[in-house]
């Protein structure tokens, strides 16, 4: 892997003077939010044979909250810049909290967002929300604690236009209290990223929180389609690359993985949220405006189904040329 760099005036969404970095050897995920056309070569998924331009500032100062299974912080990728918030997981004996991530989707959402080598802000801050219990079970009042405590840490800290809430998850948690908290968070100036989930139907019925101001992400192919199984419909605001995405595992401290679907698509529009923030601090009507104003628009191929036809990107300055 390899960076090189050039200076740029950036005035949108940045508006400083900053440096603009090349990593070669990244994910095809990484190129699709940097370049404003696929690859003529897009199949070439876990070969990292694709450039991604960014901003060297790359989210510093912004902290993603990834609440999922849990996020392994020692690995290498994340560089010391992930920690533990809060777990539902209390095994026995002695009723310790777990924070272990121990079905790697949580591990993988955060490399996503902020890894060294696979992440879109490659200087955020992670932090981890640990929803399964000690039997692996998700249930809606662990998530709804989760939400909370994020919620709580991102007030307490003075983070608010400094955090994004990731929730790659969704399904059966879908009750009106989820949705409550999460629209509190969105009250209070937080970004809240979701999935528009799985199951090839519209997203409405879905995701964790239709009507209540998260923004909603759908499933994008290598040749720049959407995912079959991608949910649909007008609840989805906007799609991300998300099939057969290279990103960390939890196995140990150095190996990676790929995986698919609509969870690995939100982190990549939470990453150009974090990197949206780097330097000044933007609220949830800040970032919403600025994802809808630089987002690749009309190029996702096939039968949408009614969702918007936009493709999120970090809106680097190398696009001009």
């Amino acid at each position: 892997m390899k960076f090189t760099s050039t200076f740029a005036l950036l005035a949108l969404p940045f508006g400083i003077l900053a440096q603009e970095l090349t990593q070669t050897g990244a994910p095809w995920g990484l190129r699709a939010i940097s370049h404003r056309k696929p690859h003529a070569r897009p199949r070439q998924t876990s070969l990292r044979r694709f450039e991604y331009f960014y901003d060297k500032m790359a989210g510093e100062g912004t902290f993603g909250y990834v609440i999922d299974s849990g996020v392994r912080i020692t690995h290498k990728e994340l560089e010391g810049r992930a920690e533990n918030l809060w777990t539902a997981d209390y095994s026995y004996p002695g009723n310790e909290p777990n924070y272990d991530d121990k079905s790697g989707h949580g591990t993988h959402v955060a490399g996503i967002i902020a890894s060294k080598t696979y992440g879109v802000a490659k200087k955020a801050h992670i932090i981890a929300v640990k929803v399964p219990d000690r039997f692996g079970t998700m249930t809606s009042s662990n998530l709804l604690s989760a939400i909370h405590n994020s919620v709580k840490d991102i007030l307490n800290k003075g983070r608010v236009g400094k955090a994004v809430i990731n929730l790659s998850l969704g399904g059966s948690c879908q009750q009106k209290s989820i949705s409550q908290a999460i629209n509190r968070a969105v009250a209070n100036g937080i970004t809240v990223v979701q999935t528009a989930g799985n199951d090839g139907d519209d997203a409405k019925g879905y995701c964790l929180a239709p009507k209540a101001g998260a923004i909603t992400v759908g499933n994008m192919d290598q040749d720049w389609t959407a995912h079959s199984t991608s949910n649909y419909g007008s609840t989805v605001d906007i799609f991300g690359p998300g099939t057969d995405i290279l990103s960390l595992s939890n196995a140990d401290d150095k190996k990676s993985q790929l995986k698919t679907g609509t969870s690995m698509a939100a982190p990549h529009v939470a990453g150009v949220a974090l990197t949206f923030m780097s330097g000044s601090p933007k609220r949830r009507h800040d970032i919403v405006s600025l994802l809808d104003s630089t987002c690749t628009k009309d190029k996702i191929k096939g039968d949408l189904r009614g969702s918007p036809n936009k493709l999120v990107n970090n809106n680097n300055k190398k696009l001009e040329k």
